[in-house]
C-alpha cells in the first residue's frame, strides 16, 4: 500500500510543451512538506520547466497543480503568493532600485487597499535582511552588488514574502563556487527554521550535500527520487546523465559524491 506523504502543493498527470514541443509529460510531483528537495537532470530536461508549472509561471497543457488542495488554475495569484514564493532563475530590478526597496516587495502580497506599510511590514523586512546577510547593504543600489549578494538580496525578499514554500530555480547560476557555498547554506538555514524548499541545482555534489530529498530528471520524467544516500549510485548517474563514475562518500558529511571516470566512453 502507498504510503501517504504530505504535500501542500502537487502536479497530478502534467505536461508542459512550447508550442508543439513537449517538454514534460504527464509528471506526478509532490513537493514534500518539511523537505528540502533538489530536482536534478541534463540541460533541457524539464527541470525548471517543472517549477515554472509548479509556481503557476508558465501554463500547462494537461493535468493539474494543486496548491492546498484547491487547483491552481482557479486561485487568485495574491492568494498564491502568500503560500507560496518563487526565485526566478534571472530576476530582474529596474536600475537604480536599492536594496531595501527590492526586499520590501515580498510584503506586496500582504497589502491591501484597506492595510498600507506598518511598521510590522518595516520589521519584517529588516529581519529578512539580516537573516540574508543583506542588512548592511540596505541603501546600496541594487546593480552595485556582486553575482552572490544579489541574490541574497533576492532571497531576502522571499523571506520578506514569510510563505511556508519556497521554490528557487537555480540559484546558484554564474556565481563562483564562494558565492553558491554562501547561497545554499542560507537556503539550508531556511529549510532548518521550517520552510519547505524545492530548488533546481546543477551541480551533483552540492545537491548531494545540501538535499534532503532530491528528484532526478530526463527527457521530461522523473527517473528517481528519494534521499540521496539512499538512492545515489553509479549506475543511476549513467542513466541519467550518460556520465561514468564513482560514487565517494563526502568527506565532510558523509553524502554522495560523485567522482567522474578519467576517460568517458562515447554513449552517443
Amino acid at each position: 500500500m502507498e504510503q501517504h506523504v504530505a504535500s501542500r502543493l502537487e502536479a497530478h498527470d502534467v505536461s508542459v510543451g512550447y508550442g508543439e514541443h513537449r517538454v514534460i509529460e504527464g509528471v506526478d510531483f509532490k513537493v514534500l512538506e518539511g523537505e528540502l528537495t533538489v530536482i536534478l537532470g541534463p540541460n533541457a530536461c524539464g527541470k525548471s520547466t517543472l517549477l515554472k508549472t509548479l509556481a503557476r509561471v508558465i501554463p500547462h497543457q494537461k493535468g493539474e497543480v494543486y496548491l492546498d488542495g484547491q487547483k491552481m488554475s482557479g486561485l487568485k495569484s495574491k492568494n498564491i503568493a502568500q503560500i507560496l514564493a518563487m526565485l526566478p532563475q534571472t530576476p530582474q530590478a529596474p536600475s537604480g532600485v536599492n536594496v531595501f526597496d527590492v526586499v520590501s516587495r515580498g510584503r506586496y502580497p500582504h497589502q491591501s487597499l484597506l492595510s498600507s506599510w506598518s511598521e510590522e511590514d518595516e520589521q519584517i523586512v529588516i529581519d529578512a535582511m539580516k537573516a540574508a546577510n543583506v542588512f548592511e547593504l540596505a541603501d546600496r543600489p541594487i546593480e552595485a552588488l556582486s553575482g552572490g549578494q544579489r541574490q541574497r538580496v533576492w532571497i531576502a525578499m522571499t523571506l520578506a514574502q514569510q510563505t511556508p514554500l519556497i521554490l528557487l530555480d537555480e540559484p546558484t547560476t554564474y556565481l563562483d563556487i564562494t558565492h553558491q557555498i554562501e547561497v545554499l547554506n542560507l537556503t539550508q538555514r531556511l529549510h532548518r527554521s521550517g520552510r519547505t524548499i524545492a530548488v533546481v541545482l546543477h551541480d551533483l555534489n552540492l545537491a548531494f550535500r545540501y538535499a534532503t530529498h532530491v528528484v532526478l530528471m530526463k527527457d521530461g520524467a522523473i527517473i528517481a527520487q528519494g534521499q540521496p544516500q539512499k538512492i545515489v549510485t553509479s549506475e543511476l548517474i549513467r542513466k541519467v546523465f550518460d556520465l561514468d563514475c564513482m560514487i565517494m562518500q563526502d568527506p565532510y558529511t558523509g553524502t554522495p559524491m560523485v567522482v567522474p571516470a578519467a576517460e568517458q566512453e562515447d554513449h552517443v
